[in-house]
């Protein structure tokens, strides 16, 4: 009987995601917030083997943040080509400090969808920015070609080219329970798998055969009375945190250039 090759590999790196959509490069680098980031976790060991880009978001039927989690089976993957010093798009120049190695993987089936237990079904954006990221996340699971951008510095690439290898032989046989370790993600709150709703093919009718619009609603008069927001005590908290972030990384950025501008004036003294 044969069995899956043995690894021991557990590393989780900053990541930017890109594939194809309607004959377009998207290209996914910010989740929400901003601030945070994207990140590829590689588990190959004896018990499962298995890739996760998880994406940070906030979700209805969740108090605070938390991420989807996309994930590809080894045995699933049909290819994964390492390229080192690829020409990479502008997002990731912008997200990375060094130079990027790039995992194009071809898989045989689509990815799998995890969110928290308690997040509603199907997923739903908790505000604005989280429906844009939840827009690519959607377009993404419906590719099998994908390619994530990671820094060359912090990648495992012995071991990479080790699995890359194994995948090429197919090697990776199915696990027994693709739901393996679903009760112990999102700090032991559970994660399920879930599904995007399918979008509707039927096209609309032709613009001869629609029939004229409704006449408009009777205009009422103007209320001056502004409508207080709705905002929950946990998103302004959020917002809080968001800001607070914010002005932590100006401070540290000021700090160095008022450092370097020290440095500079010493040289000219000297």
């Amino acid at each position: 009987m044969s069995t899956s090759p043995c690894f021991n590999v557990q590393h989780t790196t900053r990541a930017v995601m890109e594939w194809q959509f309607d004959n377009a490069t998207r290209i996914l680098a910010k989740p929400d917030p901003k601030v945070s980031s994207i990140t590829l976790m590689t588990r190959f060991d004896s018990r499962c083997a298995f890739f996760d880009v998880r994406i940070p978001l906030k979700l209805k039927g969740l108090d605070t943040t938390t991420d989807i989690t996309l994930r590809a089976c080894a045995s699933s993957i049909t290819s994964l080509d390492l390229v080192k010093n690829p020409i990479v798009p502008n997002e990731v120049e912008q997200e990375f400090e060094s130079t990027a190695l790039c995992l194009r993987f071809q898989l045989s089936c689509n990815l799998d969808i995890l969110v928290p237990t308690l997040a509603l079904e199907p997923p739903c954006p908790g505000r604005a920015r989280s429906g844009l990221v939840l827009d690519a996340v959607r377009e993404f699971t419906q590719a099998t070609v994908f390619s994530i951008y990671i820094e060359a510095r912090d990648a495992p690439s012995p071991e990479l080219h080790s699995i890359s290898d194994a995948i090429s032989r197919g090697l990776f046989k199915p696990p027994p329970n693709r739901r393996y370790q679903l009760a112990s993600m999102y700090a032991g709150l559970g994660a399920k798998v879930v599904q995007f709703p399918v979008e509707s093919t039927i096209a609309p009718p032709a613009y001869d055969q629609t029939e004229p619009p409704p006449p408009p609603p009777p205009i009422e008069p103007k209320n001056d009375r502004k409508r207080p927001r709705q905002d929950t005590q946990t998103e302004r908290v959020d917002d809080i945190g968001l800001i607070w972030a914010e002005l932590q990384m100006l401070k540290k950025a000021k700090d160095e250039d008022s450092k370097r501008i020290e440095a500079l004036e010493r040289r000219t003294r000297n």
